[in-house]
């Protein structure tokens, strides 16, 4: 593998992502355009338009940052046959208290904030960072 060196053109062009503060070249930056803002980002910011890591109300947790007793996660125990398989999983009662009351819950999906963020769809509150 070569190495590459850039010339001092080259790191007049380099530009920061206005919404992850990535360092992209000018010529690789992607122009997004909402009303009468104009924002020059980065590829990976742009495919992520749309979803929860873009959205305002992904920024904070309640189920992960509430100060509870209530533990993040509980021991669950399933029956196999003669084998018995404990896993950790979210507390039941945790998620009750916080979850099902966040705008970014779904009784059908579940969490949006959680694991399979682009792989399902954007809830009915998104509106987009600032």
């Amino acid at each position: 593998m070569e190495n590459y060196t850039m010339d001092k053109t080259e790191r007049s062009q380099l530009i920061t992502c206005q919404i992850c503060g990535r360092s992209i070249l000018e010529k690789e930056a992607i122009i997004e355009v909402n009303e009468d803002d104009v924002k020059l980002i980065c590829f990976n910011c742009s495919s992520l338009n749309g979803t929860c890591y873009r959205c305002r109300y992904a920024l904070k947790c309640e189920f992960d940052d509430a100060i509870d007793t209530l533990p993040h996660f509980v021991c669950a125990q399933n029956n196999k046959g003669h084998v018995i398989i404990t896993s950790d999983i979210p507390n039941p009662e945790r998620i009750e208290k916080y979850c099902k009351v966040c705008r970014c819950w779904d009784d059908e999906y579940g969490c949006f904030k959680q694991g399979n963020r682009n792989s399902i769809p954007t809830c009915r509150n998104y509106i987009e960072r600032e």
